[in-house]
């Protein structure tokens, strides 16, 4: 993993972040931002193996994006959205390791001043667990 840093617009030194291995201990994803014209960062997600080669691309929004989490199975990534451009978010999304299926979960119902994060998978896949609060 190549490490970049330095000093931009956003409130973060450009750089890659939250490394976390999946379960079988092969990958890492993490969060790189790849811009700083919003002052929340614009951060994309990326997968590389365990040994260093082999990085690849996940998602491509540059929405302010991160702190994935594996599914158990290793096919699926659930993550936490806090800001799209200037707009604070924290709602929940996910995306298949390869890079498709990206969706936003976060149920409609949900007010715009409630948080989402720290998202993860339930142990058989089928759920996903989060933390939520009021602001």
């Amino acid at each position: 993993m190549q490490i970049r840093i330095g000093w931009g617009n956003a409130n973060l030194p450009f750089g890659d972040y939250d490394p976390r291995f999946s379960p079988d201990g092969r990958k890492i994803v993490f969060e790189r931002m790849d811009d700083d014209t919003s002052v929340h960062g614009n951060y994309n997600l990326y997968t590389i193996y365990a040994e260093g080669t082999g990085e690849a691309k996940i998602t491509t929004t540059n929405y302010s994006q991160g702190i994935a989490n594996w599914s158990n199975s290793g096919d699926k990534l659930v993550f936490m959205v806090s800001a799209i451009g200037t707009e604070g978010k924290f709602d929940l999304y996910t995306v298949s390791s390869d890079g498709s299926s990206y969706q936003n979960i976060t149920p409609s119902y949900f007010p715009a001043n409630f948080l989402c994060h720290r998202p993860c998978f339930s142990s058989d896949d089928l759920k996903v667990y989060f933390i939520g609060q009021w602001y």
